[in-house]
């Protein structure tokens, strides 16, 4: 038997996001079949047969209006971002788009099972100038705020007690 996953990628117009699709939709075998979903503020700029729709992270009133066409994700690859100019900024709007969609999703998908949240060099202080390599998930946190640290953390405790 074939099993059907769903792949629901934001950011899909990043340079991650748009090679995740394609990344995604080459990755079918016998055992497995992908299938692609993608929001991002812009229309596809590129060939690609995954389903795109144009939804405001930040509104969840408009992602629950998706809510029929969410029901089926099984995987969300995260790599949705918002320029702001203020750390403070950064985190708030950043963590509300996350934890909008991780919301979301939770509610409608039964078969939601897993998410890969994509950070870039900003998680190890690459803003700052020179840091340690190569820079490891384990190395301590450097001094906050980084929205980066933000997110992990929300989807950390939003993870408790799940399998």
């Amino acid at each position: 038997m074939t099993a059907k996953h769903m792949a629901l990628v934001l950011g899909r117009q990043g340079i991650i996001g748009r090679n995740l699709i394609h990344y995604v939709e080459g990755k079918d075998t016998q055992q497995v079949k992908w299938q692609v979903k993608a929001i991002s503020r812009r229309a596809p700029d590129f060939e690609t047969q995954a389903e795109f729709q144009s939804i405001d992270l930040l509104n969840p009133d408009a992602i629950a209006k998706q809510q029929d066409w969410l029901k089926d994700v099984t995987h969300i690859f995260y790599a949705a971002y918002q320029e702001h100019k203020t750390s403070a900024d950064l985190s708030k709007y950043n963590v509300g788009m996350l934890r909008n969609i991780v919301e979301a999703v939770e509610k409608v998908a039964s078969g939601f099972r897993h998410i890969t949240f994509i950070q870039g060099g900003k998680a190890y202080g690459a803003h700052f100038g020179l840091y340690k390599t190569p820079a490891k998930e384990t190395d301590p946190r450097h001094f906050p705020p980084n929205f980066y640290y933000d997110q992990e953390d929300y989807l950390r405790g939003a993870a408790q007690g799940k399998p």
